[in-house]
Order: C-alpha cells, then sequence, then structure tokens
C-alpha cells in the first residue's frame, strides 16, 4: 500500500470572504449566526443539564458556563482552521450523554 502525499487543504481567507459579500448576502449571513447561535445556546444548555443532574445539580450554573464557553472554543476554532466556509460546530449529544452516565456514576460513588 503507497501512501500519498498530503495535499495540503485549499486556503480560504475568512476576511477575503466577508469583503466579497454583498449588503443582502452579509445580512442574511449576519441572520443565520444569530439563529444558529441561539440554537447552540439551547442545545449546550440542555446537554449541561443532561450532565449536570442528580447529584451534580448543584453543579449546574457552572456546568452551564463550561459548556458554553466550550462551544464558543469549538465554534471560534473550527471557523477560523476551517477551509469550508460554511461551517457549524456543535458538541454532540451522543458523547454529552454518555458523560451523564459517567458523571452520574462517580457522583454516586463519592456520597456513598
Amino acid at each position: 500500500m503507497s501512501s500519498s502525499p498530503a495535499r495540503p487543504l485549499p486556503s480560504i481567507s475568512l476576511i477575503s470572504s466577508l469583503k466579497n459579500l454583498s449588503g443582502k448576502e452579509l445580512a442574511s449571513s449576519l441572520v443565520a449566526g444569530v439563529v444558529v447561535g441561539i440554537l447552540v445556546i439551547f442545545v449546550e444548555v440542555s446537554l449541561a443539564a443532561m450532565v449536570f443532574s442528580g447529584n451534580l445539580e448543584h453543579g449546574l450554573p457552572q456546568g452551564i458556563g463550561l459548556f458554553l464557553v466550550g462551544a464558543l472554543i469549538l465554534g471560534l476554532y473550527t471557523t477560523i482552521t476551517s477551509s469550508i466556509v460554511p461551517v457549524i460546530a456543535l458538541g454532540q449529544d451522543s458523547p454529552a450523554a454518555l458523560l451523564a452516565v459517567i458523571a452520574a456514576a462517580i457522583a454516586a460513588t463519592l456520597t456513598a
């Protein structure tokens, strides 16, 4: 099996992409960004509520903050480093469900 040399991804600058937008396209992009931002907030708060439930309920406010900051970092990193301009990054619910089960088991052993 021969390995071919890795091709560099095409470099698309976020700033140059924004400069090429017309006023109407910029407005629709901003509206889409606000809608996606609101969606991300709802998803991350619900995932934090799922993880920080039961014996961990007292840590819910900090958990919500951690999930929101994590979503912000993930979104900024993906936006800056992606070669695909219309990209959305969002935390997934499957790993959060597993994390909730693990956190509940740990909390149960700590309180016992």
